[in-house]
């Protein structure tokens, strides 16, 4: 709603601005949306990363200002925390580059909200995504901050057919689920001083068991900027979805839960400067706030076994 309705009222108000940027990192419902444009008469321009999943910003300022032939981008959509590898980007900074050159700026929020400090009014989004089952709230429910409303900021509505939100999308209000994510949320945020600190404490001894064990073991990602729960390691010449296989009683994933069952390398690890194949040897792994130590030592101990039965990244005995 947030990439099609922008467009599209654009376009409906004859603005002439036709570039949408982003990264190419980006969940597939940015990135699918974006392409998708170029079949209306608009650009994607993807804005560089750099090996450790932040925005090359200064590669960013030169897309959003004006091109030498007068054309500027219109909108810039950038993910506040990569639900693949963690990296939290710059969101405050990007958005300072978007309001010097007059480009809306949408940021995908779902990862943030709960696990890292996320101010829609401090980082100053004209548009944020969010989604109530990525702070334990019901699947199927999610909110679109749009910021003064669809008066201020014009978005275009998707379907027809009443006046709900002001009419931006049709249909009767699921009233429950609305509820629901709203107490989740809350209980989410209020729970962060606590759990932001002791779940980057059990990614650390996660993070530090596995190289230890494994020297051959690569972490991905930011090691600063990054959500506290999340962790993304390449086991050279493993490959994942065998490891999985031989891990039942965990829930693990090789890359995005939306590329699950896909058998390209991730397109995020590839953007990183993966190989082909140290994409399709990486895990994506998450604590939640139940997680304790006692599950990271077993998880950690569980996937070198695992490692030895599948083979490829190098063990090393520990004595443990």
């Amino acid at each position: 709603l947030a990439l099609l309705g922008v467009a599209r009222a654009a376009a409906a108000r004859g603005d002439e601005r036709r570039t949408i940027v982003t990264l190419p990192i980006e969940h597939p419902s940015v990135l699918a949306p974006a392409r998708f444009l170029r079949n209306e008469g608009f650009e994607r321009r993807l804005a560089p990363v750099r090996p450790d999943g932040r925005v090359d910003l200064d590669a960013l300022a030169a897309l959003l200002a004006p091109a030498e032939n007068g054309s500027r981008a219109l909108l810039l959509s950038l993910q506040t925390a990569s639900n693949e590898i963690g990296t939290i980007q710059p969101v405050a900074e990007a958005a300072a580059i978007a309001r010097e050159h007059g480009v809306l700026f949408h940021s995908d929020a779902a990862q943030a909200l709960g696990k890292t400090e996320f101010d829609i009014e401090a980082l100053d989004l004209d548009f944020a995504s969010l989604s109530g089952h990525k702070c334990y709230g019901p699947k199927g429910v999610g909110a679109l901050f749009v910021r003064g409303g669809p008066r201020r900021a014009p978005v275009a509505p998707l379907f027809h057919g009443g006046g709900h939100e002001r009419g931006l999308r049709p249909g009767t209000p699921n009233t429950p689920g609305i509820a629901a994510f709203a107490e989740a949320a809350t209980r989410a945020v209020a729970r962060l001083p606590e759990d932001g600190p002791r779940l980057a404490a059990l990614r650390d001894r996660l993070e530090l068991e596995i190289t230890e064990r494994i020297p051959a073991a690569r972490i991905n990602g930011y090691r600063e900027h990054r959500l506290p729960n999340a962790t993304s390691i390449t086991f050279p010449g493993t490959d994942a979805d065998a490891l999985i296989a031989n891990l039942p009683a965990y829930d693990l994933s090789a890359a995005s839960a939306c590329h699950s069952g896909t058998p390209e390398p991730s397109p995020v690890l590839r953007a990183l400067g993966l190989s082909a194949e140290d994409a399709q040897s990486t895990l994506r792994l998450a604590l939640s706030p139940t997680t304790a130590t006692g599950d990271v030592d077993h998880l950690v101990f569980a996937l070198t076994e695992a490692i030895g039965a599948v083979g490829g990244a190098t063990r090393t005995e520990t004595g443990r």
